[in-house]
């Protein structure tokens, strides 16, 4: 069930992109990325849990640290894109977009298959 939203994400972002003689969607895109950032997030959360056997990144470890300040990264631009598109800032909702959907794409390899969604 984890791969969920993961798939909801990038079944939105592909409506979204189909029609070629029109943008994506801002709001599509939005939507699409608050929903690939959660299945990352929640696919690091149980790569590091110990409970669920031998982690696949050790917690604390510098790997894990920068994986887990990315997705903070990631989060806040998804949130300031979010504020820019509510008050009718495209262009920055769009670069705050931008900024967190290439954070993303560099960080999805870096997590095992569980986390990335696949």
């Amino acid at each position: 069930m984890r791969g969920l939203p993961f798939m909801l994400g990038a079944a939105m972002l592909l409506v979204a992109c189909a029609v070629p003689d029109r943008p994506a969607d801002l709001g599509a895109r939005l939507a699409a990325a608050n929903l690939l950032a959660g299945s990352l997030a929640a696919g690091l959360d149980q790569v590091l849990d110990p409970a669920l056997g031998e982690p696949a990144i050790l917690p604390g470890s510098g790997t894990a640290i920068a994986l887990l300040v990315t997705l903070d990264a990631v989060e806040l631009a998804l949130d300031g894109a979010g504020n820019a598109f509510r008050a009718h800032l495209p262009q920055l909702a769009e670069a705050n977009l931008a900024a967190a959907e290439r954070q993303m794409a560099e960080l999805k390899p870096l997590l095992p298959p569980a986390a990335g969604g696949q």
